[in-house]
C-alpha cells in the first residue's frame, strides 16, 4: 500500500479532531453494531421477498392461481411454475425418495401392479398414462407420474395448521386454589371474559329457506358423485369389453373360458400365479413383495400348432438384466391346472397349463362301402 505523503492533508478529518481517548474506543463500537438480518423463506431473493408475504395466501409468480403460504417449500410444486418451491432440489429429493418408496422390488421401474397397491393412488389416472401393462424408470416418473402422485398424496395428508403459541398462565396465590376446588365441588365455573376480549356470541339459526338451499346443494353433490362414480364403472367396463372382443381366443373360441381366471402353482420356494390372456408373476411363499413375469403378449406356438403356447413378456426386469419373459406351455387335460413351473435361464419361465380346452379332436375316417 503506498505511503501517505508527510505533510499531506488527512483523508478523515474529522477523525483527527476527536481526542485521542475516544479514537481507542471506536472500534469497540464498531465491532458492537448488531447485524440487520431480514427473515423469510429459504431460497427467496431479497428482491422478490414481497411476493412472499406470510400473513397471506401465496400468489404463483406467473400467475396460474394461489395457495396457503403454509404450502410454500412443503416439498410439493402446487405452482405451475413452482415458485411455491424456491428450493427446487427439494422437490427432485421427495419426487426421488416417493419413487423408491413405490418401488418395492428395487429394480429400478414402477409397473402398474406396484402402483395399484397403494390405494392413495388412482389406477385409472396411472394406466392412462402408461398404457395397459406399461412401466415408468425414474425419469419418466418425474415427467408424466410424479404431478399426480404428489397430488393425491397431498389431499391425503394436508399440511397442518400452525400451531398458536402457548399462552402464559397466571399464578394463583394458595388460597384462591382453594376457593376455585370448592366451587369446582359445587359445580362447573363459569370463566369470565379477559379484559378487552368479547365473550364468544352463539350463530343465529338458520331460516327454512336457507337450510332448504343447503340441503339441495349437498344432495345435489352427493348426486354427482354417485353418477360419476356410475360413469367411470361404466368406462372401465367399456374398455374390458373391447379388449376382450379384439382378443384371439382361438379357433373355436375354445379358450374363451380361461380370460378372467387365474391359477396358481406352488415350488419349494416360489408361489407362481397365471390369469391367462392377462399376466403371470410369482411371490416367495416366506412373504414378499411380488414380482412380474410377464404381460400377455401373444400366441407362440410352432408352425402348425399355433395355439399350443402363449409368450408373456414385459416383466420386472432383472438386476443388470432384461425384462422378465414367460412362455406358457399348453397340453391336453381333462381338467385346467398348472402342472409345472421352471427357469429354464435367467429371467426367462417355462409354465406348463393342462386345459380341455387343449384337446384336438381326431382325425375322422371316411365310410367304405362293404364288398
Amino acid at each position: 500500500m503506498p505511503e501517505a505523503r508527510a505533510g499531506g492533508p488527512s483523508r478523515f478529518p474529522r477523525l483527527a479532531m476527536l481526542p485521542p481517548p475516544l479514537l481507542l474506543l471506536l472500534p469497540l463500537a464498531l465491532a458492537g453494531t448488531p447485524e440487520v438480518t431480514v427473515p423469510r423463506p429459504r431460497g427467496v431473493a431479497l428482491s422478490q421477498l414481497p411476493f412472499y408475504d406470510p400473513s397471506g395466501p401465496f400468489r404463483c409468480l406467473d400467475g396460474s392461481g394461489s395457495v396457503a403460504f403454509a404450502w410454500v417449500n412443503d416439498d410439493y410444486c402446487d405452482c405451475q411454475d413452482g415458485s411455491d418451491e424456491p428450493e427446487p432440489p427439494q422437490d427432485e429429493a421427495a419426487a426421488a425418495e416417493t419413487f423408491a418408496e413405490l418401488d418395492g422390488d428395487g429394480d429400478g421401474r414402477l409397473t402398474l401392479e406396484e402402483l395399484r397397491a397403494h390405494p392413495e393412488l388412482d389406477g385409472a389416472e396411472i394406466e392412462a398414462e402408461l398404457g395397459p401393462g406399461g412401466s415408468a424408470d425414474s425419469g419418466t416418473f418425474r415427467e408424466r407420474l410424479w404431478g399426480l402422485v404428489r397430488e393425491r398424496r397431498r389431499l391425503q395428508d394436508p399440511p397442518e395448521p400452525p400451531q398458536s403459541p402457548p399462552e402464559e398462565e397466571e399464578e394463583e396465590e394458595p388460597e384462591e386454589e382453594e376457593e376455585e376446588d370448592e366451587e369446582e365441588e359445587e359445580g362447573p365455573e363459569q370463566v369470565p371474559p379477559r379484559e378487552g376480549e368479547e365473550p364468544p356470541q352463539e350463530e343465529p339459526p338458520l331460516d327454512e329457506a336457507t337450510q332448504a338451499l343447503i340441503d339441495a346443494a349437498q344432495r345435489a353433490r352427493d348426486d354427482l358423485a354417485a353418477a360419476e362414480r356410475e360413469l367411470k364403472e361404466a368406462e372401465d367396463g367399456i374398455r374390458a369389453l373391447e379388449l376382450e372382443l379384439g382378443m384371439d381366443f382361438g379357433p373355436e373360441g375354445e379358450f374363451s373360458y380361461l380370460y378372467n381366471q387365474c391359477w396358481e402353482l406352488g415350488t419349494s420356494e416360489y408361489l407362481y400365479r397365471l390369469c391367462p390372456f392377462q399376466r403371470v408373476t410369482q411371490r416367495p411363499k416366506n412373504g414378499g413383495a411380488e414380482t412380474s413375469l410377464g404381460l400377455w403378449g401373444s400366441w407362440a406356438g410352432p408352425e402348425g400348432d399355433k395355439f399350443g403356447a402363449q409368450k408373456y413378456e414385459g416383466g420386472t426386469g432383472c438386476w443388470q438384466g432384461p425384462a422378465r419373459a414367460t412362455t406358457v406351455s399348453l397340453r391336453c387335460g381333462a381338467l385346467t391346472a398348472l402342472r409345472a413351473a421352471l427357469e429354464p435361464s435367467r429371467c426367462e419361465y417355462l409354465l406348463e397349463l393342462e386345459t380341455p380346452a387343449a384337446c384336438r379332436e381326431p382325425p375322422g375316417h371316411e365310410e367304405h362301402d362293404e364288398l
